[in-house]
């Protein structure tokens, strides 16, 4: 990862923070957004892949595969948000 990278890699794990809220609201509605493509750019390819498979569950209407990929998703998230803020301190 560069260095460029990873000065950027704090905000997009905040974001993708929100994004989680906001998918779980989503979940709730049936209304699903693109999460897909993000994650390997700042080094996360597990999010960009259960991203992918959101947006096929959210195809096929399966809120178990949803609620699955959205469990994943936060387990890396919160599993990065120490990385991310070791950082800052850099």
């Amino acid at each position: 990862m560069t260095p460029e990278i990873q000065r950027l890699v704090p905000g997009y794990i905040t974001a993708r923070r929100a994004d989680l809220k906001r998918l779980s609201n989503a979940l709730a509605r049936n209304d699903f957004a693109n999460l897909k493509g993000t994650g390997s750019s700042y080094g996360f390819p597990r999010i960009t892949a259960a991203g992918a498979r959101m947006e096929s569950a959210a195809r096929d209407a399966d809120p178990e595969r949803i609620r699955e990929s959205l469990a994943e998703i936060r387990e890396v998230i919160s599993a990065s948000y120490l990385t991310a803020a070791m950082f800052l301190v850099v």
